[in-house]
């Protein structure tokens, strides 16, 4: 991680040289500052977490794990297409939530409009899976249902801070959640994943 915040602090000093518009700059200083929030998250977890003993029980069925993986990289994804949609500037291309100009699917000829067509599809998808990944902990050990859950708690509020990001007119407050609520969520998700590989007996 150390190497990590020097690189991170060079890629600020890119993205603020470039008046905060600069989309590759802006992508680059956004994916270190998740790899550097997984990255933490990850030494934290492994300091928490008992290695388990040849022959204990598995901590999670295989479907938890499938789901688990789903949801980590769907949730990157619609990371990704959010910053693009902040700085393309495509974050009121539909002044509606839930609906798009009224519509379940509108109008995506328009650049911003596909744009923020496809991260509210991810964030669709990301909810699913985190809703189908509480569901699937019941079997799994206390403190994987516990990141479980938050992970799903926090993903809805996610959708709900997005929604309110629209509807207000990209308020300072509702922006501020919105971002402060996906680096929680992709923190709990990565923690998750971290304490499942690290509470796997070795075969």
């Amino acid at each position: 991680a150390v190497p990590v915040v020097a690189i991170q602090a060079g890629l600020g000093r890119v993205v603020v040289a470039g008046e905060l518009r600069v989309l590759a700059s802006n992508l680059a200083h956004f994916v270190t500052a998740m790899a550097l929030v997984a990255l933490v998250t990850a030494t934290a977890t492994g300091t928490w977490v008992r290695r388990p003993r040849p022959g204990d029980p598995q901590p999670a069925s295989p479907r938890f794990r499938t789901t688990l993986w789903w949801t980590l990289g769907v949730t990157a994804a619609l990371l990704l297409a959010g910053v693009y949609v902040r700085v393309s500037g495509a974050s009121l291309a539909f002044l509606d939530w839930p609906l798009m100009d009224g519509r379940v699917v509108p109008d995506v000829g328009e650049p911003a409009a596909a744009a923020s067509f496809t991260h509210r599809v991810l964030a669709l998808a990301g909810l699913a899976l985190g809703t189908l990944l509480a569901v699937q902990a019941r079997g799994a050990g206390r403190g994987l249902r516990a990141l479980a859950w938050t992970a799903f708690g926090l993903l809805v509020a996610q959708a709900i801070l997005g929604g309110l990001t629209v509807l207000t007119r990209l308020s300072p407050a509702a922006v501020a959640g919105h971002v402060t609520g996906s680096s929680l969520a992709w923190a709990t998700l990565v923690a998750l994943a971290a304490t499942l590989a690290r509470s796997t007996p070795p075969r």
